[in-house]
């Protein structure tokens, strides 16, 4: 390891910019007032490509793009398309959940059924733990997986569209670009060797204009 080696930080694009090469995410340095290649940055060339891209130039390429959507549709109709789909969104999300409790209930009930066998002596004490068991694992992961998809549920919520015209305006006003509005915005930045910069958004830039 190098002496005085920065420690990578978090910043506007963490967690949004990868790299094309080996799909890492790219680090922030304050040194460069950019990001690199995580996979290099840690590991060196064996690992990956030197390269890196400024945040200032992402956060204008966003910026103008934004500008761009903004002088060839109304912004009302931009934020009506994003509605829809937060709310188709949150229609699967809604069926996902009943689909998740459905399920839970099915494997309880089969639990109490289970029970009566054994009572019944119709099943033998082995055979009861081992589909106890079955069941109480197929329970839990369907309980992790109703708890994840009902925290991450948050970004989804209609109520924020409010919020995001708000957002929206400050950026064609001029403003910096916020972490707010970037996720909401952009789904994922990659970036290659070469310094191409491919952005892809949340909604389909065609659809929009």
């Amino acid at each position: 390891k190098g002496v005085g080696r920065q420690k990578p930080q978090k910043h506007l694009f963490t967690n949004i910019l990868y790299c094309k090469e080996c799909g890492k995410s790219l680090w922030y340095l304050n040194s460069i007032e950019g990001y690199v290649c995580g996979n290099y940055y840690k590991h060196g060339k064996i690992a990956c490509s030197q390269h890196k891209v400024v945040e200032a130039e992402l956060e204008n390429i966003i910026l103008n793009d934004v500008k761009t959507f903004a002088k060839k549709v109304n912004s009302h109709d931009i934020l009506k398309k994003i509605q829809n789909k937060a709310k188709q969104q949150q229609q699967k999300i809604e069926n996902k959940i009943k689909r998740l409790n459905h399920d839970m209930q099915v494997y309880k009930q089969r639990k109490s059924k289970l029970l009566d066998y054994f009572i019944d002596e119709k099943i033998s004490k082995p055979d009861y733990d081992q589909k106890i068991q079955e069941y109480d694992a197929k329970i839990q992961a369907l309980g992790k997986e109703l708890f994840d998809i009902t925290n991450s549920n948050n970004s989804n919520d209609i109520d924020t569209i409010d919020f995001l015209k708000k957002e929206l305006n400050e950026v064609l006003q001029f403003s910096n670009l916020t972490k707010n509005l970037l996720n909401r915005l952009v789904n994922k930045i990659v970036v290659s060797e070469s310094g191409e910069v491919v952005i892809h958004y949340n909604f389909s830039t065609h659809s929009l204009m």
